[in-house]
């Protein structure tokens, strides 16, 4: 058997395990040669060319894993990026439309009160958004098209200047018309 001591035999042995008692009374389990492979004597110790080519290979695909990994992670935090991206475009987009629909409705209450008692008198046209109402975390709102019969309010986002939303508010104070543009579409 060409093996040196301290090593396992060339590769392209045959091995088994065999239970074998240690001096201390215990027993463990010792790798035998039970046939070594032929190979030509190299000046290395008995390792050949093949035992260096097997671990560049090793080498290789371990490099290989690794590189899939950090693209397979990279590809997770970018499609992750983007559905963060979507969900805060369309939060910011409904929390708008709730801004809009507030506003239509002091609207719709300033209409149909009275003028003596402060209110429009079945009139939009004198309707004016309360300044606490016109600029917010979500955006700012302003009055495009006021009319006797009804009213076109704006919301810009206060995210990205493209992305405004236009409603109409009707005569009994809904909504409609609504109207996206920028990232809002």
């Amino acid at each position: 058997m060409s093996e040196r001591p301290g090593r396992l035999p060339l590769i392209g042995s045959v091995y088994r395990r065999v239970w074998t008692p240690w001096p201390s009374g215990r027993g463990g389990i010792d790798i035998e040669c039970i046939c070594a492979a032929k190979s030509p004597p190299s000046g290395d110790g008995g390792h050949t060319s093949r035992a260096h080519s097997g671990s560049q290979r090793m080498g290789q695909q371990q490099l290989l894993l690794v590189i899939v990994g950090v693209i397979i992670v990279g590809l997770a935090i970018t499609v992750g990026l983007s559905l963060f991206d979507a969900q805060s475009i369309a939060s910011n987009r409904d929390a708008m439309i709730t801004d809009l629909q507030h506003i239509s409705l002091l609207a719709y209450q300033y209409r149909i009160t009275l003028r003596t008692m402060g209110g429009g008198q079945g009139d939009y046209t004198t309707f004016i958004i309360p300044l606490h109402m016109r600029s917010n975390g979500n955006g700012t709102y302003s009055i495009t098209d006021p009319q006797v019969n009804s009213l076109t309010l704006q919301g810009v986002s206060t995210n990205n200047a493209a992305n405004t939303i236009t409603v109409t508010v009707d005569s009994h104070g809904k909504l409609g018309d609504l109207t996206f543009a920028g990232e809002f579409q």
